[in-house]
């Protein structure tokens, strides 16, 4: 995919230098989809030039043709973005991702992240350190949770700190790892240079954006009690957990039980050579028995229910869990390609 950044610096000289060879592809491409009738292929590429975002010029476009496979429909996506980069150089960096915004606008995790961001944008606000950590201050936090909204309909409780709930909490560090704020004199704030870069990207751009930060550079660990070394394991080793999609398609019921079991299965080797089966150090033999038994909870509630269900990858319903359609496109995707870090796209 192009660079946006690097075609502005290349300038008309290189963009005439590749336009032959993306020609070719264009002409390849339509001769083997079902494209229409007396229509040349560049009509319908101006689409792609005049569409506000990329996702807009492939539904644009693939609405005129019909690719005759997913390989040939993947090959127009990889074309479109490249044209729509190569005459949008301003934008952000965009990464080529299976999903559309119908799917990702409602997740819980892009409202919340929208919501909270709107909050700081109206005022910063103010932090206190408790034990050698800066720490949102008790009303803050309690303004944050008022204003999310999955966590409307929740008890409105007075929060004492900010840990007392683990969602914004969360949230806070995903987008502090995104670098979209930040502790300025001690009061929270938003990167005004960034927040507005990542508001004009595209919606399944900011979703992406989110998943990858807090899939890969949140630490889950911090959030899981006693549960802390294993999720920690299990987080440094997250192709092992996208794989577990592999076996099921997507909107198929998988009793959880069913799900915990193979979760255990897969990381009970490195579990094991962790020595974590084992008693450990910081617990009773008690506790260490409790926190084994006790892990496909603690796995369900960080996993499944603080992860999949808030970015919509999965849902569940009584003892049951099911991947939605781009919660398995998006995992699949992760292992078959080398998706981009979402800290290096927004720049």
């Amino acid at each position: 995919m192009v660079n946006p950044a690097s075609s502005a610096a290349a300038g008309p000289a290189a963009d005439s230098s590749i336009r032959p060879l993306r020609d070719r592809q264009l002409q390849a491409l339509w001769q083997l989809s079902d494209a229409p009738a007396g229509t040349p292929p560049h009509a319908i590429l101006r689409l792609c030039k005049q569409a506000p975002d990329p996702e807009t010029a492939v539904r644009q476009i693939l609405k005129e043709i019909t690719p005759t496979s997913a390989a040939l429909e993947r090959k127009w996506r990889e074309l479109i973005y490249d044209v729509w980069a190569a005459h949008h150089p301003d934008a952000p960096l965009l990464v080529d991702i299976p999903l559309r915004a119908g799917d990702v606008i409602e997740t819980a995790a892009l409202l919340d992240a929208r919501a909270y961001l709107r909050l700081l944008e109206e005022k910063p606000l103010q932090m206190v350190q408790e034990e050698g950590e800066w720490l949102l201050e008790a009303d803050a936090a309690y303004q944050v949770a008022l204003q999310l909204p999955s966590l409307t309909g929740s008890p409105k409780i007075r929060l004492e700190n900010e840990w007392q709930h683990h969602t914004p909490r969360r949230l806070r560090a995903t987008l502090e790892a995104l670098r979209l704020v930040r502790r300025q004199q001690g009061r929270l704030q938003l990167v005004k240079s960034r927040y507005q870069r990542f508001l004009d990207l595209p919606v399944t751009q900011q979703y992406y954006y989110l998943w990858h930060a807090e899939a890969y550079h949140v630490e889950w660990a911090a959030f899981a009690g006693i549960w802390g070394d294993y999720i920690h394991i299990l987080q440094e080793n997250l192709a092992l957990l996208w794989s577990l999609c592999d076996a099921v398609l997507p909107g198929m019921p998988v009793n959880l039980r069913r799900w915990n079991q193979e979760v255990w299965d897969t990381y009970y080797p490195l579990w094991e050579q962790e020595g974590l089966l084992d008693k450990h150090r910081n617990f009773t033999a008690l506790m260490s028995v409790v926190r084994i038994h006790s892990l496909p909870t603690a796995v369900t509630q960080m996993v499944v229910k603080d992860f999949f269900e808030r970015y919509g990858l999965a849902s569940t319903e009584g003892e049951h869990l099911a991947y939605t359609d781009h919660g398995y496109n998006l995992l699949s995707a992760e292992q078959s390609e080398d998706l981009p870090c979402a800290l290096d796209l927004l720049h």
